[in-house]
């Protein structure tokens, strides 16, 4: 009961911050859900409207204020492998919020910070990490703009005017350079030949005709196909350090070999334009016999959003 007091406390305290100090919201969650979130802060404008920006924080409360030479504090988490996860999962900035009710103080640190995490030999046996919190980050109406930060900008950019190019548009500009993009991404994709993909229901990823086929399939757009093209150099890159595909088909080929499809989604940070959800499509044919065996094969790669609005 003492600690549930105590984080009460110290739950409190933040709770005053933010709606004192930061002009925004707070949103505490029910003790019982043990998921390292205890509560939501929801930025607002001047005008105290919500901005769609949304920040989870986990408190950690301390009762007396700890005074010491270096310049940071450091605290102990329990489970942080899994809860890191699960943070992982959240839209919006995860924080923790270490508080000291002796001087109604706390600051604060972003979570998905490898950098201010700290696993030790005894801190991985007992599922537990230190989390360093430099004291020059106090939790305070002055952390608004490093906050706002952590939410991305995806709020703001719905609100933007939106236009949407039409497809007379998207080919007639396409089709002065579509040759010359066809003609180097061919030279990439017969330099690729195989791939070893991390995931072991891929295995070893064949690159063929078989997949050059599908990719400029006379069914599909120039756009689409030109899209193709300028995400393919990426392709062995997300097969050899991506796992976690997953199967989306099964069915048989004419002479009745068992045919799977594989897609293997990724999110991509280019250097060169804006990040994109890519998809990559593996077949995967199973022959039966004395020993069983299957074969891999590139199918396709496009981008999940593409056509899309930014949330879809």
């Amino acid at each position: 009961m003492k600690t549930q007091l105590k984080g009460q406390l110290g739950v409190n305290i933040v709770e005053r911050i933010v709606i004192r100090d930061l002009n925004a919201r707070w949103q505490a969650i029910d003790g019982h859900n043990d998921d390292g979130v205890d509560g939501l802060i929801f930025l607002q404008d001047a005008k105290s409207h919500l901005t769609g920006q949304v920040i989870y924080a986990q408190v950690k409360f301390r009762t007396k204020t700890h005074i010491k030479k270096s310049n940071s504090y450091k605290v102990n988490v329990n489970n942080l492998k899994n809860r890191t996860k699960q943070w992982k999962g959240l839209i919006g900035g995860c924080i923790l919020i270490y508080v000291f009710a002796e001087d109604e103080k706390a600051y604060w640190v972003n979570l998905e910070d490898k950098e201010n995490v700290i696993y030790s030999e005894r801190d991985n046996e007992n599922n537990q990490a230190t989390i360093n919190i430099s004291r020059e980050n106090e939790f305070s109406g002055d952390s608004r703009e490093e906050l706002e930060k952590l939410t991305g900008t995806l709020a703001f950019d719905h609100r933007l005017p939106t236009h949407r190019v039409s497809r007379e548009n998207e080919v007639s500009n396409l089709r002065p350079i579509f040759k010359t993009l066809r003609r180097e991404a061919n030279k990439i994709y017969r330099e690729i030949e195989t791939v070893n993909a991390k995931d072991p229901n891929l295995g070893l990823v064949h690159f063929t005709q078989l997949g050059w086929r599908h990719l400029t399939a006379e069914s599909k757009s120039i756009g689409k196909i030109a899209q193709s093209f300028l995400i393919l150099h990426s392709v062995p890159q997300l097969l050899m350090n991506n796992g976690g595909a997953k199967r989306k088909r099964r069915f048989k080929d004419k002479f009745g070999t068992r045919c799977e499809h594989w897609e293997l989604t990724t999110k991509v940070i280019f250097p060169f334009r804006d990040p994109a959800i890519v998809k990559t499509i593996i077949l995967k044919k199973i022959y039966k016999g004395r020993h069983e065996r299957s074969k891999s094969w590139f199918l396709s790669v496009y981008e999940s959003k593409w056509g899309k609005d930014l949330g879809g």
